[in-house]
Parts: C-alpha cells; structure tokens; sequence
C-alpha cells in the first residue's frame, strides 16, 4: 500500500492529536467524542468504549477517527505502565 504525502501528514496530525489526549493529556480541553479537527471527527475512544478504570489502569488509550466517506483511522497507544494484555486491545478494536 502506498501512501501519498497528505496521508502520511494526516496520520501524523492525529497521532500526535491522540498522544496528547487521554488519561493525562498534554493540551487540555482538546474535547471527547463528537469533538472535531477540521473535518475529521473523533468518534469514540477508550474512555467511551471500554471500563475506563480498566484502560487506564493497563495504561491504554485509543482514539478513533471518522475520517469521512466511511473511513476511520484508529490510534492506540499504551502508557508506561505496559500492564495491558493483547485480548484488552482486540476487545477495544472490535468495539470500535
């Protein structure tokens, strides 16, 4: 799959944006579900989908993306406390 220059920008746009969203966000008062960059909504992530007790304390934080025309792009991270198990995150992604 080749991705052009707008793509990969974009990716890099909103993986920045989920870094400093989350648990322990970098900006504040970026906003939740339903909340907009330009034209791309974020329509869910861990704190919507999932316990967010149980993401949080695994140290895991998902954002999804509705990019438009029926595409979404999903960014999952994990915090330091790497207690997060492989069946949390298909669990989160199936949710989605």
């Amino acid at each position: 799959m080749s991705w052009s220059d707008e793509d990969i920008l974009l990716k890099s746009i909103l993986s920045m944006d989920a870094y400093n969203r989350g648990y322990d966000p970098g900006i504040l008062g970026l906003g939740g579900a339903n909340s907009a960059i330009g034209n791309i909504t974020i329509s869910s992530d861990t704190s919507t989908e999932i316990d967010g007790s149980v993401a949080e304390d695994a140290g895991l934080y998902g954002v999804a993306y509705d990019l438009g025309g029926g595409q979404k792009s999903i960014h999952i991270g994990v915090g330091r406390s790497m207690k997060f198990s492989p069946k949390l995150i298909e669990k989160h992604i199936e949710t989605i």
